[in-house]
């Protein structure tokens, strides 16, 4: 690549699946504050000072069909997404954790409306296995 224009390179894109791509930051910021709205409304708010019952969960797309090839894009740009991605190609794993630090076991969710015996037979004993149509 190079000297013609020297900003552009070549980089291996990660995948990013559409409904991912599509959320904005106000879709965000309206999420926490109707969370907040009904919290308040149930007279739960304080809950949220409590770090015990405080959690965040973290998940994991692993994608069952490989990567795309190298796109271009400018240098020093962090991320390089692929979109369009069919989220159905993919297993999850969820991380939990709470604000004391304690976490859960993690959950793997798969696509299989049952999960085959020689697949859970290999999961940990104190993972959670889980399904949903889209992974």
């Amino acid at each position: 690549m190079g000297l013609r224009h020297p900003e552009i390179t070549q980089r291996v894109s990660q995948n990013l699946t559409t409904a991912r791509d599509n959320v904005t930051e106000r879709q965000i910021r309206n999420w926490f504050s109707e969370i907040k709205d009904y919290l308040v409304a149930k007279n739960l708010f304080e809950i949220t000072k409590c770090p015990n019952r405080v959690f965040n969960v973290d998940e994991s797309a692993f994608y069952l069909q490989p990567k795309g090839d190298k796109v271009l894009t400018r240098k020093g740009e962090k991320n390089v997404y692929r979109t369009g991605n069919d989220e159905k190609e993919c297993i999850t794993v969820l991380v939990t954790a709470n604000a004391e630090g304690i976490m859960a076991p993690p959950m793997i969710v798969f696509t299989y409306t049952r999960v085959p015996g020689y697949i859970s037979a290999n999961i940990p004993e104190s993972w959670g296995i889980g399904n949903s149509e889209n992974g």
